[in-house]
């Protein structure tokens, strides 16, 4: 089985990350094992399984869609580091060997290059642009960044199963 998480890189969540059990099915409504409550995302807006070793995300007939970078799709293979947006959450999927300094621009690293996904607003941060793995200016998105120490990671309640960001 495929051990995963979404990094959160936009979209006005609490959470810096969420471990995922796998399938998962995310959206706001009491369906999905991971809450994501956020007006733009459906109740139950789509499906993340493993298939042959690598991450599938199926959309589930959601409102605003789901996109694999810039790509409204229906279902897709989810590779290591691509984007994954439903509604304006957006995630970073990281799972196999995936390096994540590789992609990762300086303003997202401190000096020690420890990986902060919530740069501190003082920074000229704004999020990942998905072509050129660089960063946006913060006009471009509609993120406000919280400093590290708000970020947290996300795990599946223990009796229910189900995660709440």
């Amino acid at each position: 089985m495929v051990s995963a998480r979404l990094v959160i890189v936009g979209g006005g969540i609490d959470a810096s990350e969420i471990d995922l059990h796998l399938p998962a099915r995310l959206g706001r409504g009491k369906e999905a094992t991971v809450s994501l409550p956020h007006p733009l995302v459906s109740r139950l807006h789509c499906e993340i399984f493993e298939q042959h070793g690598q991450l599938m995300v199926r959309d589930l007939n959601s409102t605003n869609g789901t996109y694999v970078g810039s790509e409204r799709i229906t279902e897709s293979v989810l590779r290591p580091g691509d984007l994954l947006t439903l509604g304006t959450v957006t995630f970073r999927a990281l799972y196999g060997d995936v390096v994540v300094d590789s992609w990762l621009p300086s303003p997202f690293k401190d000096a020690g290059g420890t990986v902060n996904f919530r740069p501190d607003e003082t920074e000229a941060a704004g999020s990942l642009d998905d072509e050129n793995r660089s960063a946006r200016p913060r006009s471009e998105t509609a993120e406000t960044a919280e400093t590290a120490e708000t970020a947290e990671t996300v795990a599946p309640d223990a009796v229910s199963g189900k995660t709440t960001v």
